[in-house]
């Protein structure tokens, strides 16, 4: 595979770093892929997809987004989803260049992944770019997860987005929501180039778009000879997964559009356990139109099993720390040979009470959480 790094000069004056990888025969190319990245990652992270990718004669673009790895723009920024489009227009143009699309008659693809499939059903749903043949949407980010901001943050962030869009707060990303690979996620960690913040133009800027994406949605069924695919993770706790759901229901109807809502709960499908098998199934997408050999997934059971272990491993704990308690309180009492002394009797009295409140406690939580997921299980169905 060959790699070349190239320049791009954006409409505010920012240089962003772009790259193509292609197959060692040039004469080998039979189409060519975009590929928009997430959030705090960059391109270079998709050099594993690329191989495959080029193995197949399909030659790969991709550049850092404003504000992402080598590319200029203050760091998990960007002002406004129109700048990461017209961004997109710019990487499409030079790279239909660089692989000469147009003269050779080569099908263009594009591939976005979580805030990057933000971006991608954006460009498709306000450029409307005929020539793009196919595209995935993978995990794209439209709406933020139940429960991981509060009302009071949120509403924080909007007021700051008017005020000061640069306004930068941690994004508290949890890697072991990435993939079901540990040493993916240690790599994500590791990465000099991945970082940990976030301002509140980007954020308005994906969540705006994602509203804009579900009202014009049916503007992606207006193209002719083109598939799009959504991919997304069931349960997945990074994106919205069930607005992704929400967006393909809408469309559906059209042959144009396809789901692959996988069994894993995880957020980087192209970098799991079963990655090389989903990116062949892409490849084929890409090439047919078609979903086929889709990877099979049993990993629903395994995590239940992990649940099931973790839960096991608490409770013992906590029987083991009653076992000592009482254990304690044996050898007070042998120490003390105190039998009429009142104010030991009180003690113990004080601790048998503090026991029982606390295994009232535990009880209460238990059924708060059963209640919690019943209802979260029959919004779930509700949704659907």
């Amino acid at each position: 595979m060959k790699t070349n790094k190239f320049d791009l000069k954006t409409f505010d004056g920012l240089t962003l770093k772009g790259v193509s990888f292609q197959p060692e025969d040039e004469e080998t190319i039979i189409g060519v892929l975009f590929i928009i990245h997430g959030f705090a990652e960059h391109s270079m992270r998709y050099e594993g997809f690329a191989s495959q990718m080029t193995d197949s004669g399909i030659a790969v673009v991709s550049m850092d987004l404003r504000g992402h790895g080598t590319s200029e723009g203050k760091q998990g920024h960007s002002p406004s989803m129109e700048a990461w489009v017209k961004d997109t227009h710019l990487m499409v143009h030079r790279g239909a260049k660089i692989f000469k699309v147009k003269k050779k008659g080569l099908p263009v693809y594009m591939y976005g992944h979580s805030m990057g499939g933000g971006i991608l059903l954006q460009y498709l749903i306000h450029y409307r770019p005929v020539y793009v043949r196919a595209a995935i949407a993978s995990s794209p980010f439209l709406r933020l997860p139940k429960g991981s901001v509060g009302s009071f943050k949120l509403g924080l962030a909007k007021m700051m987005f008017k005020i000061h869009s640069a306004y930068t707060e941690k994004s508290n990303l949890d890697s072991s929501y990435l993939t079901d690979d540990p040493k993916e996620n240690k790599k994500y960690e590791d990465d000099p180039l991945v970082f940990n913040k976030i301002t509140t133009g980007t954020l308005m800027s994906v969540l705006n778009g994602g509203v804009d994406t579900l009202e014009k949605a049916q503007v992606l069924t207006e193209f002719e000879d083109f598939k799009l695919l959504f991919v997304v993770g069931k349960g997945e706790k990074i994106v919205n997964w069930t607005a992704v759901v929400e967006v393909y229901e809408k469309i559906k109807d059209s042959k144009k559009i396809d789901l692959h809502l996988d069994k894993l709960p995880k957020h980087e499908l192209h970098n799991c356990s079963k990655k090389e098998e989903l990116i062949a199934m892409y490849i084929n997408y890409l090439l047919t139109g078609e979903i086929t050999g889709q990877p099979e997934r049993d990993i629903e059971e395994e995590e239940e099993e992990e649940e099931k272990k973790e839960k096991g491993k608490k409770k013992k704990g906590k029987k083991e720390d009653k076992e000592e308690k009482k254990e304690e309180k044996e050898e007070k009492k042998e120490e003390s040979n105190s039998d009429n002394d009142e104010d030991e009797k009180e003690k113990e009295e004080e601790e048998e009470k503090e026991e029982e409140k606390e295994e009232k406690e535990e009880k209460e939580e238990k059924e708060e959480k059963e209640e919690k997921e019943e209802k979260e299980e029959k919004e779930e169905k509700e949704e659907k």
